[in-house]
């Protein structure tokens, strides 16, 4: 037998299902958020997995989130799957590679994330230093 895939719905408009989280606490130095940013502690600091429906990936669950990471500063919840990076689908290796360069890199980076719940739910960050 032949696995079949199962349909990924698209997320809903951002009118339905919008949750921003902007920049990151005053508090937290720009050096540290360099730190918190970096490939090395993205991993560190949460597991980060492809997802596959057989061969097409759709998207990568996040877990095992630290509270102290760039992940949780972000608002991303234990188990949320990332869907889209800036607006655009996590569905190949080469956009899982384009989300940790992004995390680490962009002064602007949009995620839309599948909870555990199925909500789909759109998280943003903006460099504090960039108007």
């Amino acid at each position: 037998r032949t696995p079949r895939a199962t349909p990924v719905a698209p997320p809903p408009p951002r009118s339905e299902a919008a949750q921003l989280a902007l920049a990151p606490p005053p508090s937290v130095s720009r050096e540290a958020l360099a730190e918190l940013r970096s490939v090395k502690r993205l991993y560190g600091t949460a597991k980060v997995k492809p997802i596959y429906r057989v061969h097409d990936v759709v998207g990568a669950r996040i877990t095992q989130i630290d509270a102290n990471s760039f992940w949780a500063m972000l608002g991303v919840r234990e188990g949320d799957v990332v869907i889209e990076l800036h607006g655009e689908a996590v569905d190949n290796p080469t956009t899982l590679v384009a989300l940790m360069n992004a995390l680490e890199r962009d002064e602007h980076v949009e995620l839309a994330v599948r909870g555990t719940d199925g909500e789909v739910r759109y998280l943003e960050f903006r460099n504090p230093d960039i108007p």
